[in-house]
């Protein structure tokens, strides 16, 4: 794990998921939790189901794809990553969605360190195809329009499980 990654594990909260680009000289977005250790200890025997949606919050024109991610035996418990293709690096990683063929969710518990490691398929190829035509046919945003966009889409979806509802299904188990 690089230091960068390292840090951001540090510096995040129980429940915290982010993605990130891995690997030379084959890339790989990895996906990264920080959550407590009890938490990830009580996934039990489970997969994990994965969605995405493409929303366009407006007024301004900014693309939000959303990936959300959920695991537990139990209780389900919902993640979420948000991706902006005009944020630097971001479009290279959206290249590398349409063409990789599994998913890593890491987990890191209490210590920082990784607890729990699940692999899926990745039935997002296609999603990301869709999206980065759409995105590459509106103009191109700033980074304060994409944060205002995703305050406007947490308005209309005040917690993680609504909005893991809206999104259409397109992975389960893994």
């Amino acid at each position: 794990m690089s230091i960068d990654a390292e840090n951001r594990i540090a510096a995040s909260t129980p429940g915290e998921a982010f993605f990130l680009l891995v690997g030379q000289p084959n890339p790989q977005v990895v996906f990264q939790v920080r959550e407590r250790s009890a938490v990830i200890k009580y996934f039990g025997d489970t997969g994990v189901e994965v969605r995405s949606g493409l929303f366009l919050p407006g007024p301004v024109s900014v693309a939000v794809v959303v990936v959300a991610f959920r695991v537990g035996q139990y209780i389900k418990n919902e993640y979420a990553t948000w991706w902006n293709y005009h944020q630097e690096g971001c479009a290279d990683i959206f290249r590398e969605m349409t063409a990789q063929d599994f998913l890593s969710f890491h987990f890191y518990g209490d210590n920082g360190k990784r607890d729990r490691t699940f692999v899926a398929l990745n039935p997002l190829k296609e999603f990301f195809v869709k999206a980065i035509d759409t995105v590459l046919k509106m103009p191109s945003w700033d980074e304060n329009d994409f944060i205002s966009a995703c305050m406007k889409l947490c308005s209309c979806y005040p917690t993680l499980p609504a909005l893991w509802d809206c999104m259409p299904q397109v992975s389960s188990g893994g």
